[in-house]
């Protein structure tokens, strides 16, 4: 999976940082020049639901913290998210959390540490954003199953077939209409729900 992300791939990455115009902000930029991303440095919340951006590296203050988790959700963007912090505490954290960051960068902020923590962030991102479409797959078979084996009993009740003929059967209907036996099996549901009397 390590390979997912190479690293000539990073430059590729679209970086938006929201953060001040000070010092760290101004080093966070350049060493992101330095590794050949594209970078735009932002310091209001409000422009981030106007950013077309994969990366955000956001500093958490507790004045603009609300306003970047909802710009975030505004913008419909799932990107991965990068906190920038001055100190640990609870309550930062709690915020980086909040924002869903999958890497920290510390203050003051130093050129060792920004490439690896892109790295780092954007190869966790992509294996979360994996691992989600195989949760959502694997919900929708456990779904499609469970209808398929409520119709085959409707079938088995009804038609006085065994467990395999009565599968067999939906099987067929589905082949013969061409489609599939997720949508044949809902159908028979549907049908009995009609003809069940209330």
């Amino acid at each position: 999976m390590a390979r997912s992300l190479r690293f000539k791939d990073v430059r590729d990455i679209k970086i938006t940082l929201v953060h001040p115009h000070d010092h760290d902000g101004i080093e966070i930029v350049n060493q992101i020049e330095r590794i050949g991303c594209q970078v735009q440095h932002l310091w209001q919340a409000n422009q981030v639901i106007n950013v077309e951006t994969e990366v955000l590296i956001a500093g958490i203050f507790k004045e603009n913290i609300n306003s970047i988790k909802s710009q975030i959700k505004k913008s419909g963007n799932d990107m991965t998210t990068i906190a920038v912090l001055d100190y640990e505490s609870p309550t930062t954290l709690e915020m980086a959390i909040d924002l869903n960051a999958v890497a920290i960068i510390s203050k003051p902020v130093r050129s060792f540490g920004i490439f690896a923590n892109l790295v780092i962030a954007r190869w966790n991102w992509n294996r979360e954003q994996k691992l989600k479409k195989r949760i959502h797959r694997l919900e929708r078979l456990v779904s499609s199953k469970t209808l398929v084996n409520k119709a085959v009993l409707i079938i088995m009740n009804t038609q006085r077939l065994s467990e395999d003929d009565a599968y067999k059967l939906i099987r067929t209907q589905a082949m013969s209409k061409r489609t599939s036996i997720k949508n044949i099996a809902e159908a028979i549901i549907n049908t009995e729900d009609l003809l069940t009397p209330k």
